[in-house]
């Protein structure tokens, strides 16, 4: 239940800690040139990018980990070296 709750902002103080790191498979994304990308995951979480970069790109049925930043941010991970902040959209 953990899972589903990660991300998500009630303004609530939660009851036990979310996971640090999620990893999920993209199911789909959504976004076009000069627009932030919409990511769909195959958990049904979806989050999208806080600031533009036109250099992230993701595709259909590819491994992403989602973890904790500073300040109550997220950060969506590719690869070691490559990554975008977001947030969780629903």
């Amino acid at each position: 239940m953990t899972e589903q709750k990660f991300g998500l902002s009630n303004g609530k103080p939660a009851q036990s800690a979310p996971p640090l790191i999620l990893h999920a498979h993209v199911v789909s994304v959504s976004g076009y040139m000069n627009q932030r990308q919409v990511f769909v995951l195959d958990n049904m979480q979806t989050w999208q990018q806080i600031e533009l970069d036109l250099d992230f790109s993701v595709r259909n049925g590819q491994e992403v980990t989602i973890s904790n930043g500073a300040l109550g941010s997220f950060w969506l991970s590719i690869d070691s070296h490559r990554s975008t902040r977001v947030k969780r959209i629903q």
